[in-house]
């Protein structure tokens, strides 16, 4: 596979995850609002929990970029990077601090009793902005995790802690008895550059670099159905169990969401081996970071105008919704990639 066919392949990823993402924050408008026994939440629950691979996609795809030794990653390149995260957040920090501002003030709130907390919103940021601590993190230690990747065998244990560790420790400490003892084992402590989003950044390049043969494949994709199903079926009865909407087994880092986000990453590599570029995707993939920092506004926009998954069926209003969204997203982020003082912030 060549690197114009792998392109091809990774554009559609981004474009997929940052469709996902949308339909994530999409169902999360109700999701913990409607009752948890109507069919209504049954079907926000399952796109919800089918979208789980969306981010974990987008740091594989990092990983694939910046951990590739033919593509050369100095020290002046990572404080670009850097530079451009930190842009961004402070430019989309203040605009969600605004829209709080008005959400207060629209709910009858009063703006100057909740200053302190607009401004701690400030630093910890909308409640997707996470993810640019994440990736500014995961930048300034690639120079460290390019060491690994040079070399297949030890690309393989890292991996191999990350799993025992990074996924499958978390994911059994929150079930009962066993995650009593587990909790009490501070073993994990010891190796944390294995834990976090680490391990999707290096799995990203393993799996790019290191072609899975065709029967693997198959292992992989039953896999990943499996544990799509367990992501759904599980947090299904966690959901019932306590009475509240549960997702705490499906979470961006447990073992089902992993293999789940490792087999549709394999299967994009092996579909788009031989496929042809997409203008339309390639845009999306373009523009898919300032998607994914603008699409919150647009959601608020929505909700506050009644325009929820609850309006019509969901089944058909979660992917509607989430598709206007997105184009709104990706022409905003197009407008803002033209002026010179905002193209920084996309």
């Amino acid at each position: 596979m060549n690197d114009k066919e792998r392109d091809v392949a990774f554009d559609n990823l981004k474009a997929f995850s940052a469709f996902l993402v949308i339909i994530i924050h999409v169902c999360a408008m109700e999701w913990r609002k409607i009752d948890i026994h109507s069919i209504q939440w049954m079907i926000l629950h399952f796109y919800d929990m089918i979208s789980k691979v969306s981010v974990v996609l987008f740091f594989m795809v990092s990983g694939r970029y910046f951990l590739d030794p033919s593509n050369e990653v100095t020290g002046r390149k990572i404080i670009q990077k850097i530079v451009r995260i930190v842009k961004a957040f402070i430019f989309w920090s203040a605009v969600y601090c605004v829209f709080t501002g008005i959400r207060i003030y629209l709910d009858g709130g009063n703006i100057r009793e909740n200053l302190n907390w607009i401004l701690v919103e400030f630093f910890t940021g909308e409640y997707h902005m996470w993810f640019l601590y994440a990736i500014a993190g995961l930048y300034l230690v690639t120079p460290f995790l390019r060491k690994i990747t040079e070399s297949k065998s030890l690309s393989e244990y890292f991996l191999v802690l990350f799993v025992l560790f990074g996924l499958s420790k978390p994911m059994l400490e929150k079930l009962p008895k066993v995650g009593v003892f587990l909790r009490s084992m501070n073993f994990s402590d010891s190796v944390n550059l294995v834990l976090g989003f680490a391990g999707y950044y290096v799995l990203g390049y393993y799996l790019y670099r290191y072609t899975l043969k065709k029967r693997q494949k198959k292992v992989l994709y039953f896999m990943g159905v499996l544990a799509t199903i367990f992501t759904i079926v599980s947090t299904f009865i966690m959901t019932q169990k306590t009475g509240v909407a549960n997702e705490e087994l499906a979470t961006y880092l447990t073992l089902n969401v992993g293999i789940s986000s490792s087999a549709v990453y394999v299967f994009f590599l092996t579909f788009f081996e031989e496929k042809k570029s997409d203008k339309f995707v390639s845009i999306i993939s373009k523009y898919s970071f300032g998607c994914y920092l603008v699409h919150p506004m647009f959601l608020w926009i929505f909700e506050m105008n009644g325009l929820v998954p609850s309006l019509f069926s969901p089944v058909i209003s979660v992917p509607v919704i989430a598709g206007i969204v997105m184009v709104f997203s990706i022409v905003t982020s197009f407008i803002f990639s033209k002026l010179p003082i905002l193209k920084e912030v996309v």
